[in-house]
């Protein structure tokens, strides 16, 4: 059964969670399905997932995130999309960058079974240059192990306890051995494992061959891998960062005294530098390398 368009031809007052469980009762071989979003956008997940389902519903995936990152990979270059999950970010993009220069997406993705549907999703895009990679990014070659969560695979996470063991990517290592010169972007979504990904990129980081980070700082997520917001960002900053809130809540509720304009790839991004980070608040931010045309865009508005 295609639910997906059955769910298209719906008015959005139909769409319902209730409803497409009822459908795959019915069929339950119908778990697998092309989700449509963001007028052209495509991939492939499993829709008893209730992430990827809300997005099915809404045909709409974050457009917050696409105003911030597309205009950094509009000269091309390479995207990496680190916890890919089913890969909304990567092939939004895909789509957002049509027409415009090459940009190489390498999604790395923990859990084996979303990196099957990310490698489905990719043979949508035949002329896009796209490599998944089953891994744990973090600071150190060898392994880990996941905690899968099975109710929402996204929300998995690295942990001792773990029952399937991911082997490491050490970012600094991956960039190397493919002679990538220069990231425009990095999508940084962990779980908490930030401040090892950050780690083991510490080279590219420093050196501004990556040149800006969007991530997740969650104080839940950071705290149950023994970490903390002050401290991720703080090892930004080490690397040559400045940090900045991007998101409109944010915005709406910060200081006006920090708010400033990044203009990159013919965008003007509203942000805030980030002072003080609230504690156990959950947002995405924007951290920009000093040394990028970006950082030196940076403007009062």
């Amino acid at each position: 059964m295609n639910i997906a368009r059955l769910v298209r031809v719906l008015p959005r007052p139909l769409r319902r969670h209730r409803l497409v469980r009822a459908l795959l009762r019915l069929s339950p071989g119908s778990a697998v399905q092309e989700i449509r979003f963001n007028d052209g956008a495509r991939l492939v997940a499993d829709i008893t997932d209730p992430f990827p389902r809300a997005y099915l519903l809404s045909s709409v995936f974050e457009p917050e995130f696409f105003a911030v990152a597309a205009p950094f990979l509009r000269r091309g270059g390479a995207f990496l999309d680190v916890g890919a999950n089913v890969g909304f970010c990567s092939f939004g993009l895909v789509h957002a960058l049509t027409g415009g220069p090459p940009v190489d997406f390498h999604l790395f993705e923990a859990n084996a079974r979303l990196c099957a549907l990310l490698q489905r999703s990719a043979a949508l895009h035949a002329g896009q240059s796209v490599t998944v990679v089953h891994g744990c990014v973090t600071s150190a070659p060898g392994t880990s192990r996941l905690h899968v969560v099975r109710e929402q695979l996204g929300a998995s996470y690295i942990s001792d306890d773990g029952t399937e063991e991911v082997p490491n990517v050490v970012l600094d290592d991956y960039l190397d051995a493919r002679a990538v010169a220069r990231v425009p972007l990095v999508k940084l979504d962990i779980e908490g494992l930030e401040p090892r990904a950050i780690e083991g990129a510490r080279r590219s980081l420093s050196s501004g061959r990556i040149e800006a980070v969007y991530l997740e700082v969650s104080a839940p997520n950071l705290a149950r891998q023994g970490f903390s917001p002050a401290a991720t960002l703080s090892a930004l900053g080490e690397a040559g960062f400045e940090v900045f809130f991007v998101r409109d809540a944010d915005l709406r509720a910060g200081d006006a005294a920090r708010a400033v304009v990044i203009e990159v790839g013919g965008a003007a991004i509203r942000a805030e530098r980030v002072g003080a980070f609230p504690p156990d608040h959950q947002t995405d931010v924007l951290a920009v390398h000093r040394s990028s045309a970006a950082a030196r865009a940076v403007r009062q508005p």
